[in-house]
């Protein structure tokens, strides 16, 4: 019984380290990005941008990190803080673009094959 108690908390205790290396880089990035916005920005959004910086990080970096086949903790979480640096301006980026595209020009050229 005690056994099983010490494994179930050594468990916990390293999900949570990992945890805590995933968060706080992804945190530190998003909190730099938002600090280097122009906009003057409320309360709330702050949060739900630096929210938003940190949920990139947390569910982009995990998957840059095995799609290079890094091994080092180190240059997991640089990569974490990096994420959450860029996530922000990469994103308004791709909005940018897609609120600018002619999507539908393009399928009309498309299924009318006119240049």
């Amino acid at each position: 019984m005690l056994e099983s108690i010490i494994n179930l908390a050594a468990a916990w205790e390293s999900d949570f380290v990992a945890w805590l290396q995933l968060l706080l880089p992804s945190a530190a990035g998003s909190a730099c990005s938002l600090k280097c916005l122009e906009a003057s920005l409320e309360k709330w959004q702050k949060l739900y941008t630096f929210l938003i910086g940190v949920s990139c990080a947390v569910f982009i970096a995990p998957a840059l990190v095995e799609i290079l086949a890094i091994t080092a903790p180190k240059i997991e979480m640089c990569i974490n803080f990096l994420v959450g640096l860029f996530a922000l301006a990469v994103i308004s980026e791709i909005f940018k673009e897609i609120q600018s595209a002619d999507f539908i020009g393009a399928i009309k050229r498309y299924l009318l094959k006119r240049p």
